[in-house]
Formats: C-alpha cells, sequence, structure tokens
C-alpha cells in the first residue's frame, strides 16, 4: 500500500508551465512606467502591447504630444519612460470589458492618462476598491499559508 497526498497548496500555487509573451498577446490592459516618478501610463489595445508600445515610443521621438500622453509626460515634465518596465495588466479579449476594466485601473493608481477612461460611478468604485483590497487580503494570507506550511514542513 502507498500513501499519496493529495492535492497540496503547493502543487495549487505553483506553475512551472512557461507563460506566454504577453507582449504579443492581442486585447490587453497594460501600463508604461515612468523612471523619475512614480506614476505611469495606463491604457488598453485591441491590438499587441508591442505595437502599441512601438507606437508611443514614435510619439515621444517626433514630439507628438497631442497622440501620447506618455510623450506630453515625456516633454513636458523631461521625464524617462521605462519602456523595459512596461508591461500587461491584465487580458481582456472583450472590447467594452477591456475599456471598463481599464477606468478602473486608471482611478486605481498614479497616472499621468490625458483622459480617465470610462466614467465609472464613485459608488461602484467605491465597492470595486473594497472588493480588490478583499482580494489583496486572501493572497496575502494564501501566501503566508504557504510559507508558514513551508517552514512548518523544514523543521518536522
Amino acid at each position: 500500500m502507498i500513501f499519496r497526498s493529495g492535492r497540496t497548496l503547493r502543487s495549487i500555487l505553483s506553475h512551472v508551465k512557461p507563460q506566454p509573451d504577453l507582449l504579443n498577446h492581442p486585447g490587453v490592459i497594460y501600463h508604461i512606467p515612468c523612471l523619475d516618478c512614480d506614476h505611469s501610463y495606463i491604457g488598453e489595445t485591441g491590438r499587441t502591447l508591442r505595437v502599441r508600445l512601438s507606437e508611443h515610443q514614435r510619439c515621444c521621438k517626433n514630439f507628438e504630444t497631442q497622440k501620447s500622453a506618455v510623450a506630453q509626460h515625456c516633454l513636458e515634465e523631461h521625464h524617462r519612460i521605462d519602456w523595459q518596465g512596461s508591461a500587461v495588466i491584465e487580458k481582456e479579449s472583450i472590447w467594452h470589458r477591456r475599456r471598463i476594466n481599464e477606468a478602473i485601473h486608471i482611478k486605481s493608481f498614479p497616472n499621468f492618462n490625458q483622459d480617465q477612461g470610462l466614467n465609472i460611478s464613485p459608488i461602484w468604485m467605491s465597492n470595486i476598491t473594497q472588493v480588490h483590497i478583499f482580494i489583496i487580503i486572501i493572497v496575502y494570507l494564501f501566501i503566508l499559508l504557504f510559507y508558514f506550511t513551508y517552514i512548518y514542513n523544514i523543521y518536522i
């Protein structure tokens, strides 16, 4: 008779499968951080992030501030953009959902966007923020549980 435990917290939380290249994934919400301040640009695109980043970079190079809030931030604030730190926040293929999620991210983090995305009622934002904080707490508790389980298994 062989005893084998079922799914463990470690098997649930650790994934060894390589992650897809999100720069080439269409339909994303993304952020482009600034190297000189804690703000970032938050945007959405139905195309790939790689294509959208090249457009923002071209606007910065050609001083096209009316076409890109990133270019406007560079030129008006004399700040440098962390192009390598640009990342996908979330994948969403449905345009309307992507616009709603973009607006939530814009309202939740310091940014230098020219517009604030879709208009979301403060009542909804309050509820969304509370749910977001609740999810962060749950993830933090899972991490703590995983850590203490790991420490417990080492010393026992």
